[in-house]
């Protein structure tokens, strides 16, 4: 009986895509049970190789250190040594990191993950009544509000509405915001997507950072319980680290006999090596007696561990 339920736990259990860093929610995908990495089926089918094109709804832009239009990109791995390196990379378009896979320009280097090389040109969002969206690059000449957020876009590439004298326009990160979410630590019921609030009878505390919240701003709401959360709260799913797969495991027996994971750390203050904060970054943690690790005194440990490896093998 014991064996059936933890079948049961691991088959219900939230699934990653390691290339892509989003949830897999139905078969068919890859899977390798031994060290949980799984592969959409579609992210298994994406091309070695791609240029950008030279067209003005190109995402990509002018390749940086040359003069050629086109960038020319490899897909790769983000993380360079998988078992000694917790390193992020940086996505050009969206300015988050991740540890998925990328595509890197071979001349210039520029890297932009997996989601953001395959974003649409073109598209419908629900929050505009008009038809299309496109993607350009918004000048400082003329920057332009984010409906979702609220921020400027300068300089920088987003969606844009076609239609004369409209200004709509979205970050690139906001409009891919999916229209329900899941946090089953925080709600009973799926979260929804909301554009605007302005006719809600009371006004919005988000029940995370507990700051009142802007009712015309994008907002995730349970009709239900009703409870709201900003976009950015839910760091690891829509956030600053929605591009980060959590939980590898590395073996830091100078310092803790237990192994440590790769997490967002929401339960602890310090590290216990250093005394740095590390409430709402990421860390190494020992789920057994939550030893935490901060990254700073982790990768050290990490190098030492791979500088040690080396000399022996010499």
């Amino acid at each position: 009986m014991f064996e059936e339920e933890e079948d049961e736990d691991e088959d219900n259990e939230l699934k990653i895509c390691d290339v892509c860093v989003t949830p897999i929610s139905s078969h068919p995908y890859y899977e390798c049970a031994a060290c949980k990495y799984f592969v959409h089926l579609i992210c298994s089918l994406l091309p070695k190789t791609l240029s950008s094109s030279s067209s003005s709804t190109s995402p990509y832009g002018k390749c940086q250190q040359t003069d050629d239009k086109n960038h020319k990109f490899t897909l790769y791995t983000s993380i360079k040594e998988n078992d000694e390196n917790s390193d992020l990379y940086y996505c050009r378009l969206c300015d988050k990191p991740t540890n998925g896979m990328v595509y890197r320009c071979e001349e210039c280097e520029m890297i932009i993950d997996v989601k953001c090389a395959s974003l649409p040109t073109t598209i419908k969002h629900a929050s505009h009544s008009h038809p299309n969206l496109i993607i350009a690059r918004i000048g400082d000449k003329r920057p332009r509000l984010c409906r979702c957020c609220g921020y400027y876009l300068k300089d920088i590439d987003g969606y844009r509405c076609i239609k004369d004298g409209c200004d709509f326009t979205l970050h690139l990160e906001c409009a891919l915001l999916p229209p329900t979410v899941r946090k089953h630590e925080w709600d009973h019921y799926p979260l929804l997507l909301t554009f605007d609030a302005s006719d809600h009878p009371s006004d919005f505390i988000c029940d995370f950072c507990e700051v009142e919240m802007h009712p015309k701003r994008w907002m995730y709401h349970c009709r239900q319980c009703d409870h709201s959360y900003h976009t950015h709260c839910l760091k690891t799913a829509f956030g600053y680290y929605r591009n980060i797969k959590f939980g590898h495991r590395f073996d830091l027996d100078l310092i803790h006999p237990h192994p440590l994971t790769f997490n967002y750390i929401t339960l602890k203050k310090w590290c216990d090596i250093c005394r740095y904060d590390v409430y709402t970054y990421r860390a190494f943690a020992c789920a057994s007696c939550y030893f935490v690790v901060c990254r700073t005194c982790g990768d050290k440990v990490l190098e030492w561990i791979t500088l040690v490896g080396l000399s022996e093998q010499s």
